[in-house]
């Protein structure tokens, strides 16, 4: 389904959610950063299959996850990811 929300394209936000799942066994974070960033995804995720989407729900989970990869590194697969949020205009 190519669909979009507003100016959130929800195509390029499951492009990123398959990168997490390619490249989250290799990111380098704290405990703590990997918790809260397994949450975000989960709430992204589960808004992407919702039949009714809400777009502020899914700009402030993927602003949490850039923030924690721009502050906590993650180290390549983290950079990568980071590149992949570019993508989508949040």
């Amino acid at each position: 389904m190519d669909a979009t929300i507003g100016d959130l394209g929800l195509n390029e936000v499951r492009k990123f959610l398959d990168a997490y799942d390619s490249n989250a066994d290799y990111l380098e974070l704290s405990p703590e950063h990997a918790a809260e960033m397994r949450s975000d995804i989960v709430t992204v995720t589960a808004q992407v299959e919702s039949p009714k989407p809400k777009v502020g729900v899914i700009r402030e989970s993927l602003l949490s996850i850039q923030r924690i990869l721009e502050g906590a590194g993650g180290g390549i697969a983290g950079t990568y990811l980071l590149e992949a949020l570019k993508h989508i205009n949040f």
